[in-house]
């Protein structure tokens, strides 16, 4: 039971965490780059995965 909770603590944190920093380093490489950026499309992609709802 523990070690479940401490696996779902983990994840409650890590995937919105990561989340945020995908869509942070898509906004920095967008401006870098431009919006047609494959590498920012590619970050926006997981982003979308990690939190389909954002």
């Amino acid at each position: 039971m523990r070690r479940r909770f401490g696996r779902w603590l983990f994840m409650a944190i890590a995937i919105p965490v990561a989340a945020a920093l995908l869509g942070r380093i898509a906004d920095e490489v967008e401006a870098r780059r431009g919006e047609g950026s494959k590498v920012a499309k590619g970050l926006r992609v997981g982003k979308g995965i990690l939190r389909p709802g954002a």
